[in-house]
C-alpha cells in the first residue's frame, strides 16, 4: 500500500470533531440545535480538500492508479459500513414490524449501492414514513460521496495536463453546481438537498482549495504567503513579512464566525441547501486556509479530545443514528433524555470499538491490500442483496404474523359481464388491494395525491395529472360494462388547508378563479357525480376512513409480539368523538353534494373500523391500518368486502 501522501494536520479532525458534534446534536435534540445538519456540509469540504490533495499530489508524481484509489476507498469506507448495515439488518428482525423492515431492507440495499441519497429521494414523497423510523436515513450523504468520486478522479486526471485550466474547469463547474443548487432549492427542495449535482458544489469547494495550495506549493509557498504577497498588501511595509499570521488568525476567526452563523440563522427548513449552505461551506474552507498554526486551529482543534473525536468522526457518523432511531422506535416516539444520553454514549463506545477493532487495523495494515478490498466488496453486496430479499419479501411479515385476512365477499354479477371501477387518490388503490378482484371484474384508476375530479387542479404539474382524469372519465363513459363507479380519497388531504393561497411552487391556481382547495374539491366531486350519472353510471361515494394524525407509530399498535418489545403508544386508542369532530361538517358537505343527483349512494367505512366508543387501530388482532391515512391490507380486505357488498346491492336496485 502507498504512504500516505499529505502531511497530517490535526486541526483537520479537529474540524471532524465539529462536524460530527453539530449532526449528532442536531438528531438526538433537534429544538436544541435545529441547524446543525450543517456538519455534513462541513464534511464535504473537509473530503474534496484531502481526497483531492491527494490524487494532484499522485498525479504530479505520476503516481495516480484509479484503480488504487478505489482499493482506498474500499478500505476506507467500507469496514464500518459493512457492520452498520449488518447491525441494522439483524436488529431490524427483532424489532420492526413489516412494513418498517421492508423499508429498512430497501436502505440497506441502496446503502450497499451507493444511492441512499436517491433512495431517500424516491421515499420523500406521498409514501413516506416519518424519517424518525429511517434507521439509515443518514447515508445518503455517503452517496453524494461516492457518486461525486466516481467522476471527480477522472476528471482530474484528464484536465492536469494544464493546471491552470484545470483550475476553470473545477471553478466553472462548481459555479454551475452552485447555481443549479439556488435554483432546484426553489423549485423541488428534496432533489437539491439529496441529489449529487446540487451537492457537487460543496465537495468542489474543498477540492478547489487542493488545487489553490497545489499551485503555491509548486512556488514552495503556502497560500496565505500567496495571499499576502500580493500587491495590494504592499503598505505593510516591513510587517509584510507577519501578515500570513495575521491572515492566519482572520480566515480562522471569520471561518468560525460562518459557522456559527450558519447554526443561528434562522430560515425555513425547505430552503436549505441553496445559498444558506454558502455559509457553512465558506467557513470550513475558510478555516482549512487559515492552517494548524493559526490560534484558534491550534487550541480549539487541536487538542487531544477533538483529534479523537474527529479521527472516529466516520464510525459515529454511521452509527449515531441507527442508534437514535431504533431508540425512538422502541419507546414509540416517548423518548426521555436520559434514554437520548444513553443512545449517544452507546454511539461513542460502538464507534469507538469499531475504530480500534475493524476500521483502522483493516486500513492501515499494507497486507493483502487489494485482496482484503475484494473480500469487503463481496460483503457489502452480500449485505446489499440480503436487504433486497428482505425488501422484496415485503419485510417478512411471517416473522410474527400467522394468518392473513381475506376479502370473503362475491362480486354478484350477471351474464353481461358488468365491471365496476374504482376512481381516485392512494385509497381507491389501497381498497383495490384489499379486495383482490380480478381485472376483468373492476377497473381501477388510482394516482396517489390525485383525486380524479373534473375540472379541478391541485398540483403544479398541470401538464400531466388533469390529463389523467381526463382519459379516467373518457375511458369510463366509453366502457358499457361499467356499471358502477365507485369514488374513494382522503378529503381532507384537499379540504383542511387551502393549497391554492399557500403561495407554495408545488401548487397551482385553482382551475375556477377565485375558488378555495375546499371548494375546488366539493364542486369537482359534484361535476364527477353529475357526468358520470347523466351517463347512467351508478355512484358509489366512500366517504373517507378516520385520519390518526396523533398516532405516534402504527405499527406499534397492533397486538403481534416481536422478539424485542416495543412500548405501545398511549395515542393507539382514538375516541370515536375525536373522529367525529375531525370530520365536524364532512357528513353535511357530501350530502349537499349529492343531494339531486340521481344514482348516487354513500358508503361510510367508519362502523368497520370502529365501535361506539373508540376507532381501533388494531381490531380483533388485526392491524387495521399501514399508517394513520391508509388502512393495512387486512384492513383494507375488511372494508373492501363491505364495498363489494355496497355493489352487488346498487347493482340489485337497493340503494344503500
Amino acid at each position: 500500500m502507498a504512504k500516505h501522501p499529505l502531511q497530517y494536520r490535526p486541526d483537520i479532525d479537529g474540524l471532524r470533531a465539529m462536524a460530527i458534534i453539530l449532526v449528532m446534536i442536531s438528531h438526538a435534540f433537534p429544538n436544541f440545535l435545529v441547524n446543525g445538519y450543517i456538519g455534513v456540509d462541513i464534511f464535504f469540504v473537509i473530503s474534496g480538500y484531502l481526497i483531492t490533495s491527494i490524487i494532484l499530489k499522485e498525479i504530479s508524481q505520476n503516481k495516480f492508479s484509479l484503480i488504487e484509489f478505489y482499493i482506498r476507498r474500499a478500505n476506507r469506507i467500507f469496514p464500518c459500513l459493512i457492520i452498520v448495515l449488518a447491525g441494522c439488518l439483524i436488529f431490524g428482525w427483532l424489532v420492526l414490524f413489516q412494513s418498517e423492515y421492508k423499508l429498512v431492507g430497501r436502505a440497506v440495499a441502496a446503502g450497499a449501492g451507493f444511492v441512499a441519497n436517491i433512495n431517500n429521494y424516491s421515499e420523500g414523497g406521498y409514501w413516506d414514513v416519518s424519517n424518525n423510523v429511517k434507521p439509515l436515513l443518514h447515508l445518503w450523504s455517503l452517496g453524494v460521496e461516492e457518486q461525486f468520486y466516481i467522476v471527480w478522479p477522472v476528471m482530474l486526471w484528464l484536465t492536469l495536463t494544464n493546471r491552470m485550466k484545470s483550475m476553470a474547469f473545477v471553478i466553472s463547474i462548481a459555479i454551475c453546481s452552485f447555481v443549479w443548487s439556488v435554483y432546484v432549492t426553489k423549485e423541488n427542495q428534496p432533489s437539491a438537498y439529496y441529489l449529487p449535482f446540487s451537492r457537487f458544489w460543496e465537495l468542489m469547494a474543498g477540492g478547489m482549495l487542493a488545487h489553490a495550495e497545489t499551485f503555491t506549493r509548486s512556488k514552495n509557498i503556502s497560500i496565505l504567503d500567496f495571499i499576502a504577497r500580493n500587491k495590494i498588501f504592499g503598505w505593510c511595509g516591513k510587517a509584510r513579512s507577519q501578515l500570513n499570521v495575521i491572515l492566519a488568525n482572520l480566515f480562522s476567526a471569520l471561518g468560525l464566525f460562518l459557522v456559527i452563523s450558519a447554526l443561528v440563522v434562522q430560515y425555513p427548513l425547505n430552503s436549505f441547501p441553496g445559498g444558506y449552505a454558502a455559509l457553512p461551506v465558506l467557513g470550513a474552507a475558510l478555516l482549512i486556509i487559515a492552517g494548524p498554526s493559526a490560534l484558534i486551529n491550534s487550541k480549539l482543534f487541536s487538542n487531544r479530545l477533538a483529534i479523537y473525536i474527529g479521527l472516529i468522526s466516520y464510525p459515529l457518523y454511521l452509527w449515531h443514528w441507527p442508534i437514535i432511531v431504533f431508540n425512538h422506535i422502541i419507546h414509540s416516539g416517548d423518548v426521555s433524555k436520559k434514554s437520548v444520553f444513553l443512545s449517544l454514549a452507546i454511539t461513542f463506545v460502538l464507534a469507538s470499538a469499531t475504530y480500534h477493532f475493524v476500521e483502522k487495523p483493516i486500513r492501515l495494515n499494507a497486507k493483502w491490500h487489494s485482496k482484503k478490498a475484494m473480500a469487503l466488496t463481496a460483503l457489502v453486496l452480500l449485505c446489499g442483496v440480503s436487504g433486497y430479499i428482505v425488501n422484496v419479501n415485503d419485510g417478512f411479515e411471517s416473522r410474527y404474523k400467522r394468518y392473513e385476512v381475506a376479502s370473503t365477499t362475491q362480486l354478484e354479477t350477471s351474464v353481461k359481464k358488468e365491471k365496476f371501477a374504482i376512481l381516485g387518490d392512494s385509497q381507491s388503490g389501497m381498497f383495490a388491494d384489499g379486495m383482490q378482484l380480478p381485472v376483468d371484474k373492476v377497473k381501477v384508476f388510482s394516482t396517489a395525491g390525485w383525486p380524479y375530479l373534473v375540472g379541478t387542479r391541485f398540483l403544479k404539474v398541470t401538464n400531466k395529472v388533469p390529463k389523467l382524469t381526463d382519459d379516467a372519465i373518457s375511458e369510463l363513459l366509453a366502457d358499457k360494462n361499467v356499471d358502477v363507479v365507485v369514488i374513494a380519497n382522503m378529503y381532507n388531504l384537499y379540504t383542511d388547508f387551502d393549497e391554492f393561497n399557500l403561495g407554495d411552487k408545488f401548487y397551482s391556481a385553482p382551475a375556477v378563479p377565485h375558488e378555495t382547495s375546499k371548494e375546488a374539491y366539493y364542486s369537482g366531486l359534484r361535476r364527477t357525480a353529475q357526468i358520470l350519472s347523466n351517463a347512467g353510471k351508478k355512484i358509489i361515494y366512500v366517504k373517507s376512513i378516520p385520519f390518526l394524525g396523533g398516532v405516534t407509530s402504527v405499527s406499534a399498535c397492533s397486538d403481534y409480539r416481536l422478539p424485542v418489545s416495543r412500548r405501545k403508544p398511549k395515542s393507539c386508542l382514538v375516541t370515536r368523538n375525536e373522529v367525529e369532530e375531525f370530520r365536524n361538517g364532512y357528513d353535511e358537505s357530501v350530502q349537499k353534494v349529492f343531494h339531486d343527483i340521481p344514482r348516487v349512494s354513500i358508503f361510510d367505512p367508519v362502523p368497520y373500523i370502529c365501535d361506539e366508543k373508540y376507532c381501533h387501530v388494531s381490531k380483533d388482532g388485526v392491524l387495521m391500518y399501514r399508517d394513520t391515512s391508509h388502512l393495512s391490507h387486512e384492513g383494507a380486505a375488511i372494508v373492501g368486502s363491505e364495498i363489494i357488498k355496497a355493489v352487488n346491492a346498487v347493482r340489485a336496485e337497493k340503494y344503500l
